[in-house]
């Protein structure tokens, strides 16, 4: 199986596919989500665009935790297997997204959202989940959710 070139991948409130022409419209792109409790029930969408693919390819998404401490034991990790991606020559542009209506994320922090196909990493995105109860030195929040 030929791996897959990821040209696109971003963290998005939704996407739209138009019916007759087939264009994608990528709406609100974010990397970060301001929350007021924890865990967080955050809901998003991951537009991916692929060349280079041959015939029928797997693919998942998997949302980790990023976390430097390699003894944490509770440590979130999520895995969503997505509809194969098909390519009926390498040439081929292959468009998509997944959207994830509630993934419940634990706590603060920085998380991947990472697209596989069989064990290849094809590529990823962080998202920065960060506490809206907590301010800067201006009084302001950080972030942009």
């Amino acid at each position: 199986m030929a791996t897959p070139y990821c040209l696109a991948m971003v963290i998005c409130d939704a996407v739209h596919r138009d019916r007759t022409t087939g264009k994608f419209t990528i709406l609100g792109t974010f990397n970060n989500i301001n929350a007021s409790e924890f865990p967080c029930c955050a809901g998003f969408c991951i537009y991916f665009a692929f060349t280079d693919g041959v015939g029928r390819v797997p693919l998942r998404l998997r949302i980790a935790e990023s976390s430097g401490d390699i003894a944490e034991t509770d440590t979130f990790d999520k895995t969503i297997h997505l509809p194969d991606l098909e390519f009926p020559d390498p040439l081929t542009t292959v468009e998509g997204f997944c959207i994830l209506a509630k993934i419940e994320l634990p706590k603060p922090g920085v998380y991947h959202c990472e697209l596989y196909s069989g064990d290849e990493h094809l590529m990823a995105r962080r998202l920065r989940l960060t506490d809206a109860r907590r301010h800067d030195g201006d009084g302001t929040s950080e972030g942009n959710e």
